[in-house]
């Protein structure tokens, strides 16, 4: 059950797995099945990139759900435009490797599993430099989207239109489905708009403590009082 290749299990929490000691997966959380884990029941190859190694959830509660894992740590590269472009690059040539059907140096293979042979039948994963240009550089003040978010949003286009051009050329892209999805964004587009949240606030809201926090509003806080632990994360 358990890959190898960038996570520390030294450094996990501990639980009984059928009664023996272990470190708990982040996958191991995870109580529903994943539409990776799914294929790779009815014999298909699934690949999937992100941007840390705890993307592991997307193997689900088996361990299994992924043929391969690409995860090069997200910290390692520069918080700008610039740095996370040429870090969502090494998520492109993944992908890209894996249409021709080859494994990028560096993936995690699941434990007793072999490299893929020929493109996967899912291929997923995801791209920060939108985010991080949400973040860094925001909008302008007119709302409008700066040269920061406009320069990211250009290299997704280009990368995605990479990935279609590889598609046709191997003879996949008729028999393809490629879905683009938005995941969250990182600043309003009125910066007036914008609130920071008060922890004591929250705290008094949900009668739970605050672990951490990356977001702005206090949007259904009541809902969220049936947690332990709030944690509002990335």
């Amino acid at each position: 059950m358990i890959f190898s290749g960038g996570l520390n299990p030294a450094r996990f929490p501990m639980g009984f797995v059928n009664g023996v000691c272990e470190p708990i997966y982040p996958h191991m959380r995870v109580r529903v099945n994943t539409v990776f884990e799914v294929a790779r029941a009815a014999g298909l190859q699934t690949v999937y990139a992100d941007k840390h190694p705890a993307y592991d959830i997307v193997r689900g509660p088996s361990g299994t759900g992924l043929s391969e894992g690409y995860f090069p740590e997200m910290a390692a590269t520069p918080d700008t435009v610039n740095g996370t472009i040429a870090y969502d690059q090494l998520h492109v040539n993944a992908w890209l490797e894996w249409i021709d059907g080859i494994t990028p140096v560096n993936a995690s293979i699941t434990s007793g599993g072999s490299k893929i042979t020929g493109m996967p039948a899912i291929m997923g994963g995801n791209f920060q430099c939108v985010s991080v240009a949400q973040k860094t550089v925001e909008y302008n003040n007119d709302s409008s989207l700066s040269t920061g978010i406009l320069k990211a949003i250009d290299f997704v286009d280009s990368s995605l239109g990479q990935i279609v051009a590889k598609l046709q050329k191997k003879g996949y892209y008729e028999d393809s489905l490629i879905i683009v999805a938005s995941k969250h964004g990182q600043a309003p587009i009125d910066p007036k708009l914008w609130n920071e949240v008060d922890p004591d606030a929250l705290m008094n809201a949900t009668s739970k403590p605050v672990a951490w926090l990356t977001v702005g509003f206090l949007d259904s806080v009541a809902s969220l009082s049936r947690h332990s632990l709030l944690t509002a994360i990335d």
